[in-house]
């Protein structure tokens, strides 16, 4: 890889015949070399602070600003929204306004048929509860040794049950 010294060269070679490359190399030389020795001044911690302070400020302005047009945009869409909604959804010149449902009526409407198979259903499921009262009622009065009318199969089949879920 080449040196520093060499590309310099190389380069001002491009520009300038040999001789002429020579002389601005010693003249870039010497003022890196003056650079080095004479440093500049390091700035000021109370400019540092304004400059970052002015930043910080202008960097909160610009956000305020994005923040507002933002919002400014928002409302002016939902006005222009608004505006055609009224011009769209308004009624005809010289018609009064109408308020009323936004489904028709025929929606909510039962019809007779639905409600007579209601009411058969109704009393099927009042027959079902009767005759569950009655088997209930039988179960209880059944058995005097305390298995509410249980007979042993059905014992025999809780307990293999059991023995099933035990492993």
């Amino acid at each position: 890889m080449a040196s520093e010294k060499e590309n310099l060269k190389a380069l001002l070679l491009g520009f300038y015949d040999e001789a002429e490359a020579d002389a601005v190399e010693r003249d870039i030389r010497w003022a890196d070399d003056a650079m080095a020795d004479w440093p500049g001044p390091a700035p000021d911690p109370q400019l540092l602070a304004r400059i970052k302070s002015r930043i910080h400020d202008e960097s909160l302005r610009r956000r305020r600003r994005r923040a507002l047009l933002r919002t400014l945009a928002s409302v002016a869409g939902v006005a222009v929204i608004a505006v055609a909604a009224y011009h769209v959804f308004r009624p005809a010149p010289g018609q009064a306004p109408v308020a009323g449902p936004l489904l028709p009526v025929s929606t909510w409407a039962i019809e007779v048929e639905s409600d007579a198979r209601l009411e058969e259903i109704s009393a099927e499921l009042d027959e079902l509860a009767d005759s569950m009262k009655e088997l209930q009622i039988d179960a209880s009065a059944a058995g005097s040794d305390g298995t509410n009318g249980r007979d042993g199969a059905d014992n025999e089949t809780t307990m293999s049950l059991d023995d099933f879920w035990k492993g």
